[in-house]
């Protein structure tokens, strides 16, 4: 993800997250399976190849991957940057979106076609967000 920030006195904000999101759950059928899968993906056999060929950097130490050059020069440009952690939704998150239907690839879809209104799908949203926020009793 880029780093974002809308003028040069707000913080250089760098969205981080994890490259991979597995566990094993308690309720899994085959928890001796489902560990050992997780302990090949990320073990030297695999996960190094594996970092090298997608876009994301390595959030391993073992396996380290140099970021992309254009995102390492914006780091040294701006040394004072905020990691922020990109938390995917969360239950909350999923709540609104199942009580809403929202579809963010629906959306981005519509932002790719001629005459689409930003401000207007937005005001949309965000009448349909306080609307299921109070329906669901989310802050």
């Amino acid at each position: 993800m880029l780093p974002t920030r809308n003028s040069e006195s707000d913080p250089y904000n760098v969205i981080v997250q994890g490259d991979s999101f597995m566990g094993v759950t308690t309720h899994s059928k085959n928890p001796e399976a489902a560990v050992a899968f997780v302990e090949w993906f990320y073990s030297d056999a695999w996960y190094p190849a594996y970092i090298n060929y997608v876009s994301s950097a390595s959030s391993m130490t073992n396996f380290p991957k140099d970021k992309d050059p254009v995102l390492a020069e914006a780091d040294q440009l701006c040394p004072d940057m905020t990691l922020v952690m990109y938390d995917g939704g969360g239950d909350d998150f999923t709540a609104i979106q199942n009580e809403t239907t929202f579809d963010y690839k629906k959306l981005g879809a519509q932002m790719m076609t001629e005459g689409f209104d930003l401000d207007a799908a937005l005001a949309e949203l965000n009448t349909k967000w306080a609307e299921a926020r109070t329906k669901l009793g989310i802050q």
